[in-house]
């Protein structure tokens, strides 16, 4: 061969040799400062770049991550150059038999009928609810009003896991507490419509009748009771329970019946309820129909 095609064939396996090496020492040396730095740990749950897992091997040339998807392994010196975002907590790391704490965060947007009260009703049932749940802890909720109709629940607790079907479990049960919660503190406000040439002696008793409807359930009680607004076709009152059930659905047995026992109420006392809400009635029934005849 040419002298010249044998230089520049000898050269290559340098350059390949010098390629591997420059990125094994790359790979080595951000292995170095992993171990020395500990961003992460075996164990932990993180995000590193766009991939997020369990962390289940740091080596000095790359790290393993399990990921829903699978195991993943990570070059060294990609995980150097990442962001890390770590969601374990390191507080109780050195105790004897301490499990890693790994994060939750849940974002729910709230009805847009909700005030400020059933806002942080919700908040405090929230919190209630992972202070007293075996795999949950360290609750964090609050609320964010985006304008004035719109608002968004941002809760956060803490679990201690290891594997992904505990994590997935524990942020299940939150998601599907919170979403049972706001259905409850939904039905903890109602409003009674009556018509609005309902004379003043019937007028005034609509409290008691509701007062006694809520009563009457031992798990129910009334907070407040007020006449709230007023219109061309009706006379509104609003009215404020609370709930010691313990048991969902008898919590929305408890206010099928109350409704019951309004309705039974106003049948007894001649008291009308407003034309519009019969007009709508019926088109519920007319609609129900076509889509039935369909």
């Amino acid at each position: 061969m040419p002298p010249n095609a044998v230089i520049a064939f000898s050269a290559v396996p340098g350059l390949a040799i010098g390629l591997g090496g420059s990125r094994l020492l790359s790979n080595l040396f951000a292995g170095i400062a992993i171990q020395s730095d500990r961003p992460i740990r075996v164990g932990e749950f993180c995000k590193i770049g766009g991939d997020t897992g369990f962390v289940s091997r740091i080596g000095l040339r790359s790290i393993d991550m399990i990921t829903l998807s699978g195991r993943i392994t990570i070059p060294n010196n990609k995980v150097e150059d990442a962001t890390i975002l770590n969601y374990s907590d390191r507080s109780n790391a050195f105790a004897d038999n301490a499990a890693i704490t790994q994060g939750i965060e849940i974002e729910v947007k709230a009805p847009d009928e909700f005030g400020t009260g059933q806002l942080n009703e919700t908040i405090r049932r929230i919190s209630q609810f992972i202070d007293n749940h075996p795999n949950l802890n360290h609750p964090v909720a609050h609320f964010s009003q985006e304008d004035s109709k719109s608002s968004t629940l941002i809760l956060t607790a803490k679990t201690s896991t290891d594997n992904w079907n505990d994590f997935l479990h524990a942020k299940q049960e939150l998601s599907a507490e919170v979403k049972t919660i706001i259905a409850i503190v939904k039905n903890l406000k109602h409003t009674v419509s009556i018509d609005y040439q309902t004379p003043r002696d019937k007028r005034d008793i609509v409290p008691n009748i509701i007062r006694s409807a809520v009563n009457a359930d031992p798990d129910l009680s009334i907070t407040a009771c007020r006449l709230s607004s007023l219109s061309e076709y009706s006379i509104d009152f609003t009215f404020l329970i609370d709930s010691t059930h313990s048991d969902v659905g008898k919590f929305f047995d408890s206010i099928a019946a109350m409704k019951g026992a309004i309705l039974l109420a106003f049948e007894e006392n001649r008291i009308t309820i407003p034309f519009p809400t019969s007009v709508e009635i019926q088109r519920h029934n007319s609609d129900h129909h076509i889509t039935s005849s369909r």
